[in-house]
């Protein structure tokens, strides 16, 4: 027996223009571990977590505080920017450390643990900004490394140049691990396809 072609639904109303979902780092986590799971995040389906996911969820926010405090501690706290939405001109007044900074581009919406600032010229002035991701694992995981290139694009479309790495600040021991951020560029098809879909 043929299987029938899959086709997506159309708009529930032809009259009514339907608007696009916000891609979060949720949903981007999502798809870099699943495809299907992503995918089903960015339409809005929501299970009931398991206790396993409930407990690294826990971790991880336990995990992600410590590191912020961390992080901080040998900065004035004038030096540290919190909360932020980052666009290039917030970028350019040049704090040292920025912790829980949004980044939004078109449909996308992803909150970066952190971003610290280095020297190297880019539209910013004499410096730019790298990366940092918090993560209550022990061992660094490829969907991470991803996730984290994937901030490095969002963040060198804002300052004009692209990370050459970031920083994974994880497990309980708060190591930190500079990664590459070469592959960076091919990632770009990554948020392309949930867009997409």
């Amino acid at each position: 027996m043929p299987v029938p072609e899959y086709s997506p639904p159309g708009p529930a109303s032809p009259g009514i223009e339907q608007k696009s979902p916000v891609i979060t780092r949720d949903i981007l986590q999502s798809y870099l571990l699943c495809k299907v799971k992503g995918h089903l995040k960015l339409m809005a389906e929501r299970g009931s977590p398991c206790d396993y996911e409930t407990l690294m969820t826990e971790l991880r926010a336990t995990v992600s505080q410590r590191a912020a405090e961390k992080l901080a501690v040998p900065l004035d706290e004038s030096d540290v920017a919190r909360d932020i939405t980052i666009t290039t001109s917030v970028l350019k007044q040049g704090k040292p450390l920025i912790l829980r900074a949004m980044a939004e581009a078109e449909g996308i919406r992803v909150e970066i643990d952190g971003l610290k600032r280095m020297e190297g010229p880019s539209k910013l002035g004499d410096f730019h900004y790298v990366p940092i991701l918090f993560s209550e694992s022990e061992k660094i995981r490829p969907d991470q490394r991803r996730l984290l290139e994937l901030c490095g694009l969002l963040v060198g479309d804002l300052q004009g140049k692209q990370p050459s790495h970031g920083l994974i600040v994880h497990g309980k021991g708060l190591r930190g691990c500079t990664r590459s951020l070469n592959q960076a560029r091919s990632r770009r098809r990554s948020i392309k396809w949930v867009i997409a879909t």
